[in-house]
């Protein structure tokens, strides 16, 4: 009779005991799902970060390797292809920067895309400047035809032709000289050639000013080219360090799980 009555309760401990067992284990197997989904999202994240801000680096060196070009671009329809493709590549590079998830890198890679567009932009508008005056120069070359006559003049004009803004400073204020002296027995051909040289010289000053300006543009952009580039190889090794601890999480983890 005594072994009779405590079968049953053995009977109930033990059931008590394994549906306790089996709550354990659903809350560790829960657990464990819980952190490893979030671990994944985490590395997910990062890893798409990641691969953004390596893009943004890749994307703003392609600009440091394109700007040069347009600084020397001489046509019209040169720099307007260049216009096209480096705003293309801007905005590109704005878009991707507004896909980071970490607030960190969205505001330091940001800010430095957004550097990177106003140099671009400032470097594009002095280029169609220059060449606007370039353009405004060569309109006037017709008026230069009296200098064809005279010998102080030689190679000038071809020059001018050529390239106005390429002329030395030197050799336009010989010119100059010259022509006063001829204008004496001449005054038309002071008339019609002093306002050009007289508008050569002011342009050639302006086109030195937006050529040292665009040299340091240029070199603001590759300085900024290196800077993302360092920037970038930071969060890349944050994202291998957090991979390493993902995988020893993981690791842990399971050794801690029931079987």
């Amino acid at each position: 009779m005594r072994g009779n009555s405590i079968r049953p309760h053995l009977m109930l401990t033990l059931s008590a005991l394994l549906l306790l067992t089996m709550l354990m284990a659903g809350f560790s197997l829960f657990t464990l799902w819980k952190n490893q989904f979030l671990l994944d999202e985490v590395t997910e994240s990062t890893l798409a970060d990641t691969q953004i801000a390596l893009n943004l680096s890749e994307g703003v060196a392609q600009i440091a390797a394109m700007a040069p070009y347009t600084a020397s671009s001489a046509r019209p329809f040169q720099v307007q292809n260049e216009k096209v493709q480096l705003t293309a590549r801007s905005e590109a590079l704005k878009r991707d920067a507004a896909k980071l998830t970490k607030p960190e890198y969205a505001n330091e890679l940001g800010k430095r895309v957004n550097e990177v567009e106003t140099a671009l932009n400032t470097l594009m508008s002095n280029v169609e400047q220059e060449l606007y005056i370039r353009e405004d120069l060569m309109a006037q070359q017709f008026n230069l035809d009296d200098l064809r006559h005279y010998p102080f003049a030689d190679g000038f004009t071809s020059a001018f032709v050529a390239d106005p803004t390429r002329i030395p400073e030197g050799w336009l204020t010989q010119l100059q000289r010259h022509v006063e002296g001829a204008s004496l027995q001449n005054p038309t051909l002071r008339n019609n050639v002093m306002p050009v040289l007289a508008n050569l010289a002011r342009s050639s000053r302006q086109i030195e000013v937006l050529r040292a300006e665009n040299a340091y543009l240029l070199a603001a952009i590759r300085a900024q080219s290196g800077r993302m580039a360092d920037y970038v190889r930071t969060i890349v090794l944050d994202h291998q360090q957090k991979s390493v601890f993902s995988r020893r999480r993981q690791k842990t983890l399971s050794t801690r799980s029931p079987c």
